[in-house]
């Protein structure tokens, strides 16, 4: 091998880092959108509204591709301009695009393997980044380094290794120098497995995602790539084959019980004939349970929804409503039973059936960055319309103000409100004109205007089309359902029209009843004078009273005392007109109105609930039998509601609040109760704290050390096998070692085992080579080498010489010589030993023994400069896979803060009481003593590994310190930056990032700032030092230093662990040309300790100043004051003016709450 200068390669090498850091964030990224369609479910609803797979995947293919095309040329061009100024940019660029196009491919297979954002995006980025520890060694064969160039970031790193090696050695990298070998690697090699990893990827993405795609829909069996089906694109789950041809409906319902169902006329009859229905029969769904039980969520359900009616489809939460409808649209595969739409079959036509459906799903699934217009037209574009043409967008204009989104296309869904973004899923379900729709709670989150508008769309589009709805609005499907159908607990339990179902379950009519104000008597004259006017009296058991509050009575009357209506009506109106004593002038007026849908759905979904509510009390609202109403059981019923308990205190007129308020003490345990028993049922918060740290940190550590074991090269046999690759043995010209060339009668006992020890590379030395003229050119023999070279397609390594006389040469030949020349060329490793070796392994043979050397080359001891270097760099990797495995403990508690945050936990429990001191105090005392946990593994860990550099007897002090001071830094400063956090996510995600970039990059560029020799930079130690006391108060930048120093400046320079340059005590010492009083780690543990407290005191202080914990709207209140000029107030009502006239002559003091004049003011975005 010949040598070649490296300074500057191992610059180069680890340029690695550097573009493995550029790319991650696109690999986060890519897994995070990816599972996030998942997890919204945005990918199963384009799925249910005809997208097809290999469109979804081109999709994400093409704008993927494009993505990694523009990082590529960037980065290309920088490395270009930067590094490797030798080297072609075309090829620089290939190498880089198929390390991107690797990364993608791996990117797409964490997507498949994980369902939850967060979980996905993190682990996913941390799997990719753990190629930078997994370490080649340089004696490698090419198989196993190409196979290790399987993992992307590993084929990267080679690739680099060899284009380094090509800039310093051979004038860059050129298209003659692409397969050029570099420890067993070229770059050709390089760039073919990256673009091998990429399909290899791909198509474990792919199937991983076909078998498993986030548990819901038609998976794919295991088996599919040997199918026969699948080859012939069409797929049939043979798992369903059993209930597919299954076409006897079961008219029951299920179980065996009768369903009561209202008859279909002829023409449904006809509709059904003709296809036009959606027909399920024996449908069942089965998941499993927590412990494994089978748990049936639909039970054997039959029924039909026909063209041109709105079917609503009730039942309480959990009946099996959802599960229902996604069995229709392909969301989740039934367990058994028969399922069509419009005579198609389920699965098995699913891709037609899909084409004509619109749904939209119980949670909007909408994507945050598009507007209202770009959702239509991205459905349209699924359904395969033209989204250019002027008939598209009208329609979709027209859709948007049906909806009442008219004024709001060109919005963001994440900038609408909760009932717009709802309007927005029901537009999209119309898209594209489709025959069944589907709409799963349409109208929840909408305001009653809203809901109004969205029946009429509803009763406007329902010809042609089937709608099946499902709501909780009882008002709502008894407005919209053509008809009805009522599940519970999994099965149906009726079918038919609202008047169907009244009559049925013989709800009755309400009569409802309003007395004079000043009445004191209770109900139970009202419900004597109903008793005494039905005639049939054994009806009088279900008269029931609904409900009695204030001036109105209701009593519900079933619907066969109908016939005593006129009596009664007439006897009543006589009362009102104080024509009969009767009631003695009690009615004020009365109504009669027939019982709502409420009152079926109560009875149906649940029975045992009328059961349970008829032994209630009348304090608890239930429904009352009039025979067991009393005189005043009524009257009762309202002193019971208005009864105070008896932990409110009356606060008279000269009365002061008597209020105790809990002691912050009070509050702090409580909260640290709470924490304590949400964390143990948090497994997040276990894995994401305790358990992923420890692996990483373990993983990265056992790398390091496979990686320092490798630095030490392993002992290495010297063959001459080892010289040339064998060639064809005659026809053509080949090399061979130059031992000795003649005749075959030349050949004595002492040369011919020469060739049998070169394995057989010469059968007969008269077809190598012309033999040399054994009197002049063996006399001459370095000439003859010289002379001879170009002679040979490779090159010579060895040779002998001896006498300089031709006889004796010949008599030399037949016993060993006794004096003999080894030539050897210098470019091949050993070449002396191998010569050595071959000449004496020659010897015993030619003696006729068995014996035979075998030389093995032992590397030199490490002197005590390379073992401070092993442990130095050892210590510089711990560091990094410190800083990585750490990084998640802030990130777990901020994201757990900032989850408090968006669930409105925080302000609940400010309302209620809760002081910001206890609340933080709280987090801070559970959150410290978690962390303190994962420091004492961690430093079990280092124990384990030996890391030397920080737990040897003068170091394991300093490190046990940076630790545990660590813990409560980490905890206060991720509650300071949760008020820089929106959502759950993002705190998480952008927290890790931050705290790995600051952790080692800054560490990275400080470290060498303050190592530049002067004569360089004059100002780099100044803008050095000033970074490192900046980022000092980012806990993972004083953690990362604080063990960077410990490694070069303890371990290496022999500096104090203990100094300081704050106190005065660290040590002078020279690195490179600059001498510097270099501290240890007090620094950086004076620090971490400052911001423990610090970062505290500050979120207290920010929760105090403004609401809601926004410090701004502290700056807001002194200098902005919102007012509204008067000629745009709107006129206030009269009783308005009255009660804030009475309101300000209030005690705001003596007052349980009292609000007066209050205002709030939102102010413009961008704005203080």
């Amino acid at each position: 091998e010949p040598y070649w200068s490296s300074d500057g390669i191992d610059l180069i090498s680890d340029l690695t880092w550097l573009v493995v850091f550029a790319f991650s964030a696109s690999v986060s990224v890519q897994i995070s959108r990816l599972i996030r369609e998942k997890e919204m479910r945005l990918r199963e609803i384009m799925r249910m509204m005809g997208l097809m797979d290999v469109s979804y995947y081109l999709s994400w293919l093409i704008t993927q591709i494009l993505t990694w095309l523009i990082i590529c040329l960037a980065i290309s061009l920088v490395m270009k301009v930067g590094t490797y100024k030798h080297s072609s940019w075309f090829l620089i660029f290939m190498l880089n695009i198929s390390f991107g196009l690797s990364s993608m491919s791996f990117a797409f297979l964490m997507s498949a393997i994980f369902t939850r954002e967060r979980v996905g995006a993190v682990i996913g980025f941390f799997v990719y980044l753990a190629g930078l520890f997994i370490s080649v060694p340089d004696y490698a064969t090419a198989s196993t380094k190409n196979f290790m160039s399987l993992i992307p970031i590993v084929g990267f790193r080679e690739g680099l290794g060899v284009v380094g090696y090509l800039e310093e050695t051979y004038g860059g990298l050129t298209s003659d120098t692409t397969s050029v070998d570099y420890r067993n690697y070229s770059y050709a090699q390089a760039v073919a497995m990256n673009f091998v990893a990429s399909i290899l990827w791909w198509i474990l993405y792919y199937y991983v995602d076909q078998t498993n795609p986030f548990q819901v829909g038609f998976r794919r069996p295991y088996y599919f790539p040997f199918q026969k089906s699948y080859w012939l694109e069409c797929f049939r789950d043979e798992r369903n084959a059993d209930f597919l041809d299954d076409e006897k409906e079961d008219s029951d319902g299920g179980e065996g019980n009768a369903v009561p169902r209202e008859a279909v006329d002829a023409s449904k009859e006809a509709l059904r004939k003709a296809g036009k229905c959606v027909e399920i029969s024996k449908l069942c769904k089965n998941f499993k349970g927590p412990s494994g039980e089978t748990v049936a969520a639909v039970k054997g359900v039959s029924m039909s929804m026909y063209e041109g009616e709105i079917f609503a489809l009730l039942g309480h939460n959990g009946a099996g409503k959802t599960t229902t409808m996604g069995a229709i649209t392909g969301f989740l595969a039934p367990s058994s039973g028969k399922v069509s739409v419009y005579g198609l079959r389920v699965p098995k036509d699913m891709a037609a059936i899909r084409r004509i459906t619109g749904v939209c799903p119980q949670h909007n699934a909408l994507w945050p960055e598009l507007t209202a217009f770009e959702h239509l037209e991205c459905f349209g574009g699924i359904r395969g319309l033209n989204r250019s043409s002027k008939t598209f967008r009208e329609s979709c204009d027209h859709l948007l103000l049906e909806v009442g989104l008219g004024g709001r296309k060109e919005f963001r869904s994440d900038s609408l409100s909760g009932g717009m973004q709802r309007k927005l899923s029901v537009a999209i379900a119309f898209v594209g004109d489709p025959k069944l729709v589907i709409l799963d709670e349409p109208t929840s989150g909408m305001d009653p205007y809203a809901r109004r508008t969205t029946w009429d769309l509803l009763k406007a589009r329902r010809p042609g089309r089937i709608i099946c709805l499902t709501t909780h609005y009882m008002d709502e499907a008894d407005v919209l359902g053509d008809r009805i159908a009522i599940m519970g607990r999994g099965e149906l339990k009726c079918l038919g029209s609202s008047s169907f179902l009244k009559k049925c379950y013989g709800c009755g009519y309400v009569l409802s009843f309003v007395k004079k104000q000043d009445v004191d008597r209770g109900d139970s004259t009202v419900l004597e004078f109903l008793k005494d006017r039905i005639t049939d009296k054994s009806l009088i058991g279900q008269v029931k009273v609904l409900s009695s509050a204030g001036q109105e009575l209701l009593v519900q009357v079933p619907f066969a005392a109908a016939k005593d209506f006129p009596a009664l009506m007439d006897d009543l109106d006589a009362e009102i007109a104080n024509k009969s004593d009767t009631l003695k002038g009690l009615l004020v007026a009365y109504g009669v109105s027939v019982t709502n849908l409420e009152e079926v759905f109560l009875r149906v979904a649940d029975p045992g609930a009328e059961e349970r509510s008829e032994g209630a009390t009348a304090r608890s609202g239930a429904v009352v039998p009039l025979d067991s109403v009393d005189n005043d059981s009524a009257n009762q019923a309202d002193d019971q509601d208005a009864r105070i308990p008896e932990t409110v205190v009356h606060i008279g007129e000269e009365d002061e609040p008597i209020i105790e308020p809990a002691t912050t003490r009070e509050q702090t345990m409580a909260l640290i109760q709470r924490r304590i028993r949400f964390g143990l049922r948090d497994r997040k918060m276990f894995i994401c704290q305790l358990l992923l740290p420890l692996i990483l940190l373990a993983g990265a550590l056992a790398l390091v050390k496979q990686g320092a074991s490798e630095r030490v090269a392993p002992p290495l046999a010297i063959s001459i096998a080892d010289l040339n690759e064998p060639l064809q043995k005659a026809g053509s010209p080949r090399p061979w070692h130059i031992i000795h060339a003649g005749g075959d009668s030349d050949v004595g006992p002492f040369w011919s085992p020469l060739c049998d020890d070169a394995d057989d590379y010469c059968d007969t030395l008269r077809t190598v080579a012309t033999p040399p003229n054994q009197s002049s050119d063996l006399l001459a023999m370095q000439s003859h080498l010289r002379e001879s070279r170009d002679d040979y397609e490779a090159s010579s390594y060895i040779a002998f010489s001896h006498l300089n006389n031709a006889t004796e040469l010949q008599r030399e030949a037949e016993d060993p010589p006794s004096r003999v020349v080894l030539w050897h060329n210098l470019t091949a490793t050993a070449s002396s030993a191998i010569a050595l070796n071959a000449y004496v392994n020659a010897w015993f043979a030619a003696h006729g023994t068995d014996v035979k050397v075998t030389v093995v080359n032992h590397p030199m001891p490490q002197t005590l400069f390379e073992q401070n270097i092993s442990v130095v760099v050892s210590g510089i990797l711990s560091t990094i896979a410190v800083i990585w495995a750490f990084a998640f403990i802030p990130a777990g508690i901020c994201s757990y803060i900032v989850m408090e945050k968006e669930k409105d936990v925080k302000a609940q429990l400010a309302i209620s009481g809760c002081s910001m001191t206890a609340y933080w105090l709280a987090h801070f005392i559970f959150d410290t003593v978690f962390n303190l946990l994962t420091v004492a593994v961690a430093i079990a860990v280092f124990y384990a590994f030996d890391m030397e550099a920080f737990t040897e007897s003068d170091k394991i002090g300093p490190t046990i310190m940076l630790l545990l001071l660590f813990a409560p830094s980490a905890s206060t400063y991720a509650y300071l930056i949760s008020f820089l956090y929106k959502t759950q996510f993002s705190a998480q995600t952008v927290t890790i990032v931050l705290n790995i970039a600051v952790g080692t990059i800054v560490v990275i560029v400080v470290s060498v700032l303050q190592t530049i020799p002067e004569e360089f930079c004059e100002d780099c130690l100044v803008a050095g030092n000033i970074l490192m006391w900046i980022f000092r108060f980012v806990p993972s930048f004083a953690l990362g230093f604080g063990f960077y120093r410990m490694a070069i400046y303890v371990s290496f320079l022999g500096v104090d662990p203990w100094g300081s340059e704050i106190f005065g005590t660290c040590t002078e010492k020279v690195l490179g040309t600059r001498e510097q009083c270099y501290g240890g780690v007090a620094d950086d543990l004076v620090y971490l300790a400052f911001a423990s407290v610090a970062f505290l005191a500050l979120c207290i202080w920010f929760d105090y100043l403004g609401t809601a914990g926004h410090w701004l709207s502290y700056k807001v209140k002194l200098e902005r004051q919102c007012s509204i000029p008067e000629d745009q107030l709107a006129p206030e009502d009269a009783d308005v003016t009255v009660e804030k006239e009475r309101v300000a002559e209030l005690d705001k003091r003596k007052q349980i709450l009292a609000v007066d004049n209050v205002r709030k003011c939102y102010l413009p975005r961008g704005s203080l």
